[in-house]
Parts: structure tokens; sequence; C-alpha cells
């Protein structure tokens, strides 16, 4: 039975779906706070996940586009798996399938395609086709170097809108580790404020204007109470 099928809607089985049938790092409790965050977001929300691997992060954000209040998301990455899909532990079958139509596989196959958009690029050049401002929801999977994340998140800062939200998954010790840095080192602190809900690889930020003094507002909170 496919996601779509689904009637009425219960959110908690869809990410424990999602969790079964893609393969993917997010655990349990990361699963369930990046589809809730999607879930919050205004109408017609434009997500954007970068460097994605075979689906799970961008099947669950399309899920909670689905449960919430609509919009698109961009899946953005040149899909080259090339070292194979057992470097990040997701199984040997992968490691000799084509990336993009693994990632096509699990989305679409699991009622969500309608959701998601692919784009087949380098994710850092891929910024400059969106206008500053436009993204509710910035996704960064953390399979990168520092220097390669620190790039992204130099582009992609400024196309995330104020109050939007920037959210980052290390699948690794040392993949959260460069992700932490590459978060000091982009000049970010001053618009991040960090929500006070983590996980070891799961960081969660919301933008704000770049401020003279450091912010008030509150930082970001995540309901993670919905029923079926």
């Amino acid at each position: 039975m496919g996601m779509k099928d689904w009637q009425p809607l219960n959110l908690t089985q869809l990410i424990n779906d999602v969790d079964e049938l893609i393969p993917g790092h997010l655990n349990t409790v990361e699963s369930l706070m990046l589809c809730t965050l999607v879930t919050q977001l205004e109408e017609n929300a434009k997500v954007v996940h970068l460097n994605p691997l075979v689906g799970q992060a961008s099947a669950l954000m399309a899920a909670g586009l689905l449960a919430g209040k609509g919009g698109r998301l961009f899946a953005i990455g040149e899909f080259d798996l090339a070292q194979g899909a057992t470097d990040w532990g997701l199984g040997a079958t992968l490691a000799d399938a084509n990336q993009r139509d693994q990632f096509n596989q699990y989305v679409a196959g699991n009622g969500l395609g309608h959701y998601v958009t692919t784009r087949v690029e380098n994710a850092t050049q891929a910024a400059s086709r969106f206008k500053d401002r436009c993204v509710d929801l910035l996704f960064v999977d953390a399979n990168r170097t520092i220097s390669e994340l620190s790039a992204e998140l130099e582009g992609w800062l400024p196309k995330v809108k104020v109050g939007g939200v920037v959210a980052c998954h290390g699948a690794t010790p040392e993949a959260a580790e460069h992700l932490q840095k590459a978060l000091s080192d982009t000049l970010l602190s001053p618009r991040l404020v960090c929500a006070p809900v983590l996980t070891d690889g799961l960081f969660v930020c919301r933008r704000h204007k770049a401020p003279k003094t450091k912010p008030k507002t509150a930082p970001l909170e995540l309901r993670t109470s919905f029923g079926p």
C-alpha cells in the first residue's frame, strides 16, 4: 500500500513506514523531528534537500508536506555515490545501483513523488538558481568535507527566509563533527538560533536577520504530538 492510499492519514505510522522501507541514518526521534518540522511550515512551503543519499530524509519531508499545508521539495545533488553505498552503511545491494534511480524508486514508490523535484547538479552551484529568502526549510546531509559544507551553507543561507529553518544531519560522528565545524566557520552564528531539542546527529536552527546584538527571539520549538 502506498502512503497516498492512507485514509485518514496517520502521520506516526507514515513515519514508521518510511523508516522501515527506506534505508538511511535518521533514527526514530530524528525522523519524527524532521517530518514534524515540515508539517509546521506555512502553506505551499518550499523545502530544499542538499545531497540526498537514497531518499529517507526526502521521503520524510515529503510526508510532512502531505500531512501539512502542501508545497514542494527540491532534492538537489550530483547523485554520484561513487564509492558505493556500503561506505555509508546502506547495504551492498545499493552500491551497484544508479543512485538517482534508487532515490526516485524509494520516494515515488511510496506515493510521495508528487511533492518532490529531483535536480542533478552541484548543490553549491544550484543556489544561484533560487531567489533570496524563498526557502522555508533547508536540509543539509553532511556527507561532505568541511570545505564543501561551508561553501554550501554560505551559498544557501541567503536563500532561506527570515524565520525559516536550517536543519543539518551528520550520519556518522565524523560527519557530525564536520557539520559543527562548518556551521561555526561560515559566519552563520549571528543569524541562526538553534533549537533546544537536538540529537547527536541532527542540528536544527531558525534564521534571523543579522542583529547588532544577540536576538531576543525565542529558539525554535517543535510540537511533536499529533493524532491520526
